[in-house]
């Protein structure tokens, strides 16, 4: 089990955690002094979570512990999704799973949608599109994301790959690098 302390020990996860209390509904707010590491507020209650000087974590409020269970659910999901994934294995005449996904993703209306609101270019470093082509998520379904065309893109599976399940402002940023190199 996952516990706050490791959540909090590392700027990634803590702020992968932070986006998960987002995604749900919590409004995270900053922090009022030195001593406090995460403020936010769910359904009107403000819980905080403080380090004193010793290095000891103190928890104001019932939605942090809550929250740290919930997320711990949500990473072993992944984690165990991430173990059962093999490689495709293509019989002969025939192509892999991901090929057949993206022929499937290419004659779809959601394709079709995304290609006539957002143009035929990938999300992230620009180019287009052509065969390598998937779907996006903008904020990741693992993050409590919607599975609706609002939230979703048009990107090159690679580029896709990169961005994981990213907090959304690390996607928008990953991008603007991308673009950075490609002029």
């Amino acid at each position: 089990m996952i516990d706050l302390a490791y959540l909090l020990q590392d700027a990634r996860r803590a702020e992968g955690f932070t986006a998960f209390l987002s995604a749900r509904g919590c409004e995270v707010m900053v922090p009022t002094n030195p001593f406090e590491i995460l403020r936010f507020k769910r359904q009107g209650r403000t819980n905080v979570v403080y380090r004193k000087r010793s290095g000891k974590l103190t928890i104001v409020g019932n939605d942090v512990t809550l929250g740290v269970k919930a997320y711990a659910q949500v990473l072993q999901r992944q984690k165990s999704r991430r173990a059962v994934v093999t490689k495709p294995i293509a019989r002969a005449g025939q192509p892999a799973r991901r090929e057949l996904k993206r022929a499937k993703l290419r004659g779809s209306s959601v394709h079709k949608a995304l290609l006539a609101g957002d143009g035929d270019r990938c999300f992230y470093c620009g180019r287009k599109l052509g065969d390598d082509q998937s779907r996006e998520h903008l904020l990741s379904v693992s993050h409590g994301g919607p599975d609706r065309i609002e939230n979703q893109a048009l990107a090159h599976h690679g580029c896709n790959v990169k961005a994981a399940d990213l907090p959304l402002v690390e996607k928008i940023k990953l991008r603007d690098r991308m673009r950075k190199k490609k002029t």
